[in-house]
């Protein structure tokens, strides 16, 4: 009752102060907000503009309100917030723009925990079948990744309106012109407008946002760092013309810098907005090189998330590119990879098998490198899941498989090594036409390329895997490239026969 009209400026100051306080990291506060019907009011104090610290105060209290609770955010929406926000943006008071800037990303973003948008998507294959990537307080603002999603009737719906009033080209002058703190703001701001949205992603490379968020990158203290990271990661998802902007404008450097010398949670964001980063562009491969140092430290001393996304930007740089192969193992990185792989969480496991799958392929240094570090027995002992243990997931199991496909090509003592290890009667196993076509393509591909030059593998497959070789290379339904690698095994074993 304090908020509504008629009841003075110092009680209505008072009000948004409190209810400010009450909502701070409070969603039962929020959610009680919402239902006495408060939002609309504190919209409506934005709009006096005779009174600055009210509007100061209100945008503070709807930043609150707003952190974990969807409810206030469409009421926001609807009773024109958004506007308002954008309009103190241009304040000549940096507590009013802070305040207004931690609203408008509590607004738009999409979920609730602070981290990047969306994971890199893949590269494409090469001919040597190389693994596509798989898929960075209450008051203050909040970058969106996981939970508290928007109802799909309302989603994107805060962020296009963002863009509708002028709010993107607000904040990214805010990046260069504002305060500390009210960059930091603006950072998170443009990170989570530009979460699944296409159209803020382009209205923030063609107002060259790459470029000026690189400048918070270089200045900014830890926090507004991460927040940039954020916001370069985002900028990128399915946008090439950001990628380049990041090497024209000398990012990676930037980038490097917080890999090796940022926060546990500023590494974790650099690797993957490096990850993101990676195209098949041989320029940028040739930036990306320089970062393979930092990397193979992340995935031996990093968080638990930061080795995931060091693992998965290792397995980009990799693909199609000699150079980046042969520095990953002038620093070790193929063993760090196999470590990785014995001891990572699930989702580090598989980017760590896939980048070791990409770091062998064609690439005979490599596969002696990751012989010498264990490799085949790791990925072996990771096929066959223990009594008791952690059951793989089909995309983890894939890139197992997929990496000692690769590693088995033209190398006999890598096919020896497998044999010794008993993997390819685990694989010859997985040949089961009902299985995931692109790991059933994987596996019966291993088995070719491991049965080349071992006669131990092709003793193995005739004893115990003819029947379903035949069965995959005669079944019509199945797509032709495992039709044709079965075919390829048959060839293999029943030539050494006739030899």
């Amino acid at each position: 009752d304090m908020l509504k009209g008629g009841q003075g400026n110092a009680a209505q100051s008072q009000a948004a102060g409190a209810l400010f306080e009450a909502c701070a990291n409070n969603p039962e506060n929020q959610a009680g907000l919402f239902h006495a019907g408060g939002m609309p009011h504190m919209v409506e104090l934005l709009k006096r503009t005779d009174q600055p610290d009210l509007q100061a105060k209100a945008a503070q209290a709807i930043a609150a309100a707003c952190a974990q609770n969807r409810d206030n955010r469409k009421e926001v929406l609807q009773a024109g917030g958004v506007a308002g926000l954008v309009g103190l943006l241009s304040s000549k008071h940096a507590i009013t723009q802070e305040n207004a800037a931690n609203a408008l990303a509590n607004i738009v973003k999409r979920k609730s925990e602070k981290k990047p948008a969306e994971l890199p998507e893949g590269d494409e294959d090469d001919a040597a079948h190389e693994q596509h990537s798989g898929s960075a307080d209450g008051g203050s603002a909040d970058g969106g990744n996981r939970s508290d999603e928007q109802s799909s009737s309302n989603r994107g719906a805060g962020q296009a309106e963002l863009n509708k009033q002028g709010g993107m080209a607000a904040l990214m002058n805010l990046i260069q012109s504002g305060a500390p703190r009210v960059r930091e703001a603006a950072a998170v701001a443009i990170a989570n407008a530009m979460e699944n949205h296409p159209e803020n992603r382009d209205a923030f490379q063609k107002a060259d946002g790459v470029e000026k968020m690189l400048g918070l990158l270089k200045t900014g203290d830890p926090l507004a760092q991460e927040n940039a990271t954020t916001a370069l990661w985002n900028a990128m998802v399915d946008n090439e013309k950001s990628r380049v902007d990041l090497i024209k404008h000398h990012g990676m450097p930037l980038l490097i810098q917080q890999l090796m010398a940022g926060t546990s949670i500023g590494q974790e964001l650099a690797a993957g907005a490096i990850w993101k980063s990676c195209v098949n562009d041989p320029s940028i491969k040739t930036e990306v090189r320089l970062a393979i140092p930092g990397l193979v430290m992340l995935l031996r001393n990093g968080s638990a998330a930061a080795k995931e996304q060091a693992a998965g930007a290792i397995r980009s740089a990799c693909v199609n590119s000699a150079p980046n192969k042969a520095e990953l193992n002038r620093v070790n990185g193929i063993s760090a990879l196999v470590d990785l792989i014995r001891t990572g969480s699930t989702r580090a496991r598989e980017q760590a098998g896939a980048a070791l799958a990409n770091a062998c392929a064609n690439s005979s240094e490599n596969q002696k490198a990751a012989r010498h570090a264990d490799a085949i027995q790791v990925l072996c002992d990771l096929m066959a899941t223990p009594a008791g243990g952690v059951v793989p997931t089909d995309d983890t199991l894939e890139c197992a498989v997929a990496a000692l496909r690769n590693l088995c090509v033209n190398c006999p003592d890598n096919q020896m090594e497998l044999a010794r290890c008993g993997g390819i009667q685990q694989l010859l196993m997985l040949l089961r036409p009902e299985l995931k076509p692109q790991l059933l393509e994987y596996a019966v591909g291993a088995v070719w390329k491991a049965c080349t030059h071992c006669d131990a593998n092709r003793a193995a497959v005739r004893a115990n895997g003819l029947r379903a070789v035949q069965v995959l290379a005669d079944d019509i339904t199945l797509p032709s490239e495992i039709r044709r690698c079965a075919a390829g095994v048959l060839k293999t074993v029943e030539s050494s026969v006739a030899r």
